[in-house]
């Protein structure tokens, strides 16, 4: 999927929502390879699902995925292409989670998700030069995390609260994850961010905001967390019926054509049916 020698353009669907019509068109003008292509596709699937009847099963499927794709660009030092939409994405699905945790039930399936995509955003923080386009978005990664600090911190907040709140009794085994998976990026918020803020009365340019997240680097010790390689195994019973659904409805023609006869709102409709 990394091979260069295979890029083509491939065409994506993205659905219609408030702020955009639906529209069905390649990822880049360029040729790219099938992994940019999964990438954006995932991308845009964290960001377009936040909804009250969560799909957990869809999100790990899509974390692992992510995860794997991440871990071969850091082993093979990959260069991603496009890294902020990723990480926005990222940071909004804690976000959602964060504000909805005290409606779903059991908390434990929350916590668990969180904890997953934490351990997504620690291997940014830990291995981000070897596969992010350039050491400039390396330091852009860590002006993000601060930028957003509020997503982090209200989740910490939540984590404490948790601890104590009878609703969330039996979800100790992943607030203790979720609390330990924390601590790099509470560490560079708690660094970096008071500096900014000082900064940002001057107005500062793009470029001396960077010098202040490089000034960090120096004092800023972080944790390395074990098993940022390895993979969670998740399974849902019901997902090899609906995924044999999904691929007979796959046509067998070859044609440059062939994925705009595809009938994607049905597809949709088999996957959210998975529960």
């Amino acid at each position: 999927m990394q091979d260069i020698h295979l890029a083509t353009a491939v065409a994506l669907y993205k659905a219609p929502m408030r702020h955009r019509p639906a529209s069905y068109e390649p990822v880049m003008p360029t040729p790219y390879t099938l992994s940019t292509a999964l990438l954006e596709l995932l991308t845009d699937f964290n960001s377009t699902h936040l909804m009250v009847q969560f799909p957990f099963a869809h999100y790990h499927y899509s974390l692992s995925i992510l995860h794997l794709i991440l871990i071969y660009h850091k082993k093979c030092r990959i260069r991603l292409k496009s890294w902020r939409p990723l990480f926005n994405s990222l940071a909004s699905l804690i976000n959602f989670l964060t504000q909805t945790a005290p409606k779903v039930q059991p908390a434990s399936g929350v916590f668990r998700l969180v904890a997953r995509v934490l351990l997504v955003l620690n291997f940014f923080i830990t291995y981000g030069d070897t596969f992010l386009p350039d050491a400039a978005a390396y330091d852009s990664l860590y002006y993000e995390i601060s930028r957003q600090d509020s997503i982090f911190l209200k989740l910490a907040t939540l984590i404490e609260e948790a601890k104590s709140n009878p609703i969330f009794e039996g979800s100790d085994e992943y607030l203790t994850k979720v609390s330990n998976q924390l601590l790099n990026i509470l560490s560079i918020i708690e660094h970096v961010r008071p500096k900014l803020e000082v900064l940002a009365r001057s107005y500062p340019t793009e470029e001396q905001v960077i010098a202040i997240v490089q000034e960090c680097f120096n004092g800023l010790t972080l944790k390395l967390y074990d098993g940022l390689e390895v993979v969670e195994h998740f399974e849902e019973p019901d997902d090899e019926a609906a995924l044999t659904t999904l691929t007979e409805k796959i046509t067998l023609q070859n044609g440059p054509h062939w994925a705009e006869l595809l009938d994607y709102r049905a597809i949709a409709e088999d996957l959210s049916a998975i529960e």
